[in-house]
């Protein structure tokens, strides 16, 4: 029982731990934001499909129980060890029959005798208990049957075995135990008392070189966990639902002798797994029996390659020719699809390290349990090795948690060879039989187990640079650095991600500019970090509008911004007027908006002009407001408004502005896509520098977007979450938005920048982030947990984030018990500060004045 609890929390603590892992590397997880993305997160729905072998794995396990230790009575019923191998390892073969002899002086439960059958004469001593059988060169089965195969029947055919005898079917170099002894009388009593002849197969183990090539002994530690898994469930059920293994097979000598092993050439592969599926054919069942052979692992990565290749190859041979009805290959050809498709899993386990991407819900979770499992499978089967270990004095208890703490560190590391092993079968399915090389002990052999750490740990390297790689803000120099490589920027020239746009750069500034060079080039190498201050009077509405500006920006470039929105109220007299006009009280003038200009490019921020069309005078109980406007007079609208945007032109070139805002909002005129293109190109002839419009989030179409430069999107999205949702709801219900941020960039053909992203400090706010006018207790914990969630939802969608708004009055003196949008004084603002930290570099270089 406690095996089985330990079992439990292993699997619990692998699916929590891994949970965790990606929470902490990924605090957010975030929308695939490229064609490139889009395919890893397409790639990821393959950890949908080891779901099913990993939970029968998990139930063989749950189900197996440790042989038992009773004292047992001999039994007359004859077992023949039939050992079969090319002969070329004569010091292992060697080896093998002098196990067999020494444990069966230990523990003589029955009569035995030895057969050793080997392709080329190897020299061993004479023996009663021993029987040498060579196979002959112009031996040659009917069917050209081939390698251990054709072994395999000529000592069916020549053996003098007794029909009652049982045969246990061993490799060259394994070695069996007492408890495998124990093991065989048992299942041989129950069989014989039964009469059914079932086919005996067991756990195998392989910790016989821990010590010389603890690597890839670690790796085949998932070759007895899946024993104790899913081929113990399988021999439970009584039927080879995914083949057997070539060692370790018990079957009574009536049972082979009806049958034969003569499986042509597409059968010689994996001889064992075709002869499975014939037995089952005829009706013959399977069984498991207790006890423990232990093998060998490969000496190389090469040879442990190449044996995986081996048995894929053979495998798919088995499914497509084996002599058996469809539902008995079915199951193992499934089993082999999902084995061909695993390297796939991988590398998007891979690849999605380098993006962290986020995945559904139901796709993480499936990936995790399976992994999980699979981490299961690796340590149930280490700790089966270890048990069964014999004592060793280099080998003490308080090394086994180091060699656990290995088995987890190295599972990248074997996942990647495992993979290699079924893509090498893809691209080379060669159809010869691999021999492994499996030194005796008296051998003198190369000590490979430096050779493995070495490319273990260079694979732990890659990955940990790739994580570390994939944690690094965009703007960083590394980052950079890896950009401006020459085999990098012609994928980066085609594949132009959000995260890292070459468009959305501010223009670069003439010569005589003094304040934001050095902040430009920021911008230009990537996100757009920044908040909107909005003035609405004409003189600022300060007695020292410099000071106060200087002291805003100050706090906001000690956040991490680099670029700040500087909006504007603008004015119709009605929702059908025709003419844009300027409010000489509430519109700042040309000295109130160089004066912030400047103060925001002393700070080193990139300025963005925004123009917005104030909804005072719009909004009525019909529900009208600056997107349903209809002028009487389009086309007077167009040159009122044309002529106010290029007054603001001429001042965003006189005081070097980054970025002019030509629009907000304005839904019910964009369909008119000339005549925003006449006033683009009128903003252009006097105003180098960047231009763009602010859609709001629920546009369809813009007619205009290939004139601007970037698009800007008023991301005001409702979260479709309860009040008091946490960070985590938050995230999973911008998710459903992603994608609608993904299209509108995909359908303008450019970067994307959400130039208003916020709510108020109200409850509930996130579910209408629009309405501005409630009047609520103040709830600072809802806009706080908006801005973690919403950062880390979006940042790598789009190619840059202004949170909306900030006033030269922020921040207020009881902000705490203010419900507006300001973030400034809240501990909204910290989360302000972690979002821009992670996208944006600090600020280095010292600032003027």
């Amino acid at each position: 029982m406690h095996v089985r609890l330990a079992l439990v929390l292993t699997l619990a603590t692998a699916f929590i731990g891994l949970y965790a892992a990606q929470d902490f590397l990924w605090q957010r997880g975030r929308p695939p934001a490229n064609f490139f993305e889009q395919v890893v997160w397409a790639l990821t729905f393959f950890w949908i499909f080891p779901v099913l072998p990993s939970l029968l794995a998990c139930v063989g396990m749950l189900l197996h129980r440790p042989p038992r230790e009773t004292p047992l009575l001999p039994m007359p019923i004859p077992v023949c060890f039939r050992v079969v191998s090319r002969g070329q390892n004569a010091a292992v073969l060697r080896e093998t029959v002098l196990n067999v002899r020494e444990q069966m002086s230990r523990l003589r439960l029955f009569p035995y005798r030895i057969e050793v059958v080997t392709d080329i004469p190897v020299e061993l001593a004479i023996s009663d208990d021993l029987v040498r059988l060579v196979v002959p060169t112009d031996f040659r089965p009917s069917r050209g049957t081939r390698f251990k195969a054709r072994a395999l029947e000529y000592a069916r055919c020549q053996s003098n075995l007794p029909t009652n005898a049982w045969i246990l079917h061993l490799d060259e170099e394994s070695r069996i135990t007492p408890s495998l002894i124990a093991g065989v009388r048992t299942a041989v009593l129950e069989e014989e008392e039964s009469g059914r002849f079932r086919i005996g197969q067991g756990t195998i183990l392989y910790h016989r070189n821990l010590r010389r090539n603890p690597i890839l002994t670690l790796a085949d530690s998932l070759r007895t966990g899946d024993d104790l898994g899913r081929f113990h469930l399988q021999q439970r059920l009584g039927v080879t639902l995914f083949g057997l293994h070539g060692s370790f097979i018990l079957v009574r000598n009536s049972v082979e002798l009806e049958s034969t092993f003569d499986v042509g050439p597409a059968g010689s592969i994996t001889e064992d797994a075709w002869w499975a599926l014939v037995q089952m054919e005829h009706g013959r069942r399977c069984r498991w029996v207790d006890g423990y052979v232990v093998e060998q692992s490969p000496e190389t990565i090469r040879d442990f390659i190449k044996q995986r290749r081996r048995w894929y190859v053979g495998l798919v041979k088995c499914v497509l020719h084996a002599p058996t009805r469809l539902r008995y290959r079915l199951p193992l050809g499934l089993t082999l699809f999902l084995w061909s498709v695993s390297w796939i899993g991988v590398l998007a386990m891979y690849l999605d390290l380098i993006a962290g991407q986020s995945t559904l819900p139901v796709v993480r979770v499936a990936g995790n349990f399976s992994f999980a499992a699979y981490i299961t499978s690796y340590v149930f089967g280490l700790k089966m090795n270890l048990d069964n270990l014999r004592p060793r004095p280099w080998l003490l208890r308080p090394l086994r948690l180091p060699l656990y703490a290995l088995q987890i560190a190295l599972i990248p590391f074997f996942s990647i060879v495992e993979a290699l092993g079924v893509i090498y079968g893809l691209l080379s399915p060669d159809s010869g039989f691999h021999i492994i090389n499996k030194p005796g002990r008296s051998d003198a052999v190369t000590p490979h187990a430096w050779v493995h750490v070495r490319a273990a740990a260079a694979v732990a390297c890659l990955l940990t640079g790739v994580i570390v790689a994939s944690h690094l803000p965009p703007t960083s120099p590394l980052a950079q650095a890896v950009v401006h490589l020459p085999s990098v920027t012609g994928f980066a020239s085609t594949q132009r991600s959000p995260s890292l746009p070459t468009s959305v750069a501010p223009v670069t500034l003439p010569e005589q500019s003094t304040g934001n060079r050095m902040q430009a080039a920021m911008t230009a190498a990537g996100f757009q970090g920044g908040v909107t201050l909005y003035v609405d009077s004409a003189g600022g509405g300060q007695q020292d509008l410099a000071w106060s500006a200087q002291n805003l920006f100050q706090r906001l470039a000690g956040l991490g911004a680099n670029s700040v929105g500087v909006a504007f109220p603008v004015f119709m007299a009605g929702v059908a007027a025709s003419t844009v006009y300027t409010d000489p009280q509430q519109t700042p003038t040309t000295g109130t908006l160089s004066t912030i200009i400047d103060a925001a490019h002393r700070q080193h921020l990139a300025v963005m002009l925004r123009p917005i069309l104030d909804e005072q005078t719009l909004m009525d109980p019909q529900g009208d407001w600056r997107g349903t406007i209809r002028p009487a007079d389009a086309r007077h609208w167009f040159a009122s408004y044309g002529a106010l945007l290029r007054q603001y032109a001429q001042i965003a070139r006189a005081d070097q502005v980054e970025v002019v805002d030509v629009g907000t909002e304005l839904n019910s005129m964009q369909g008119d896509a000339a005549a925003w293109r006449n006033l683009i190109a009128d903003v252009r002839a006097v105003y180098p520098g960047q231009v763009t419009y602010s859609v709001n989030f629920d546009f369809q179409q813009l007619g205009f977007a290939d004139a601007l430069d970037f698009l800007g999107i008023d991301a005001y999205y409702p979260l479709n979450v309860p009040e008091g949702a946490s960070v985590k709801q938050l995230e999973s219900a911008w998710l459903t938005w992603i994608s609608d941020l993904n299209r509108l960039g995909a359908m303008a053909g450019r970067p994307a920048v959400i130039t208003e992203l916020g709510v108020r400090s109200e409850p509930g706010a996130h579910l209408k982030p629009w309405v501005w006018y409630t009047r609520a207790v103040p709830d600072m914990g809802e806009q706080q947990r908006y801005y973690e969630a919403s950062c880390s939802a979006v940042s790598q969608a789009v190619a840059g984030i202004y949170w909306w708004l900030v006033t030269l009055d922020s921040p207020y003196a009881d902000a705490l018990h203010d419900t507006s949008y300001d973030p400034l004084g809240k501990p909204a603002e910290e989360s302000i500060k972690a979002c821009f930290s992670r996208w944006l570099p600090p600020l280095t270089t010292r600032r003027r004045g």
